[in-house]
């Protein structure tokens, strides 16, 4: 599969680009490691998320958490929304320093809302 450009960086924007499942799902390389404290992306998301057509996210600002990918090829930083188990990933890609697209994940969905995670 063909990797798309980068679609946001600090220092300018491209249009936001809504990643396919598939496309989601490669970006994720076991085991995901909780970053939050050390990395950048989230900067990069807050800029990129601030240009996302914001019909169905009711973003509350607030990071979530953020998951590195077992190969340090993308971080995927949860943006918290207003609904229970719901976030907005924006995965940044660590090279380009850039974010690579966006996905909704509906943790309900996904799991069951008996399995999904609480927020803490």
């Amino acid at each position: 599969m063909e990797r798309p450009r980068p679609c946001a960086s600090l220092r300018g924007m491209t249009p936001t680009r809504e990643l396919t499942r598939d496309e989601f799902l490669a970006c994720f390389g076991p085991p995901m490691r909780d970053v939050r404290e050390i990395s950048d992306a989230a900067g990069v998301a807050a800029a990129y998320a601030a240009h996302l057509d914001a019909d169905g996210f009711a973003l509350t600002g607030a990071v979530a958490n953020i998951y590195r990918d077992a190969g340090a090829r993308f971080d995927q930083v949860l943006l918290e929304t207003e609904t229970a188990n719901m976030f907005l990933v924006v995965v940044v890609d660590l090279a380009s320093g850039t974010a690579y697209g966006h996905r909704a994940l509906d943790l309900n969905a996904e799991y069951g809302s008996d399995k999904a995670p609480r927020p803490r």
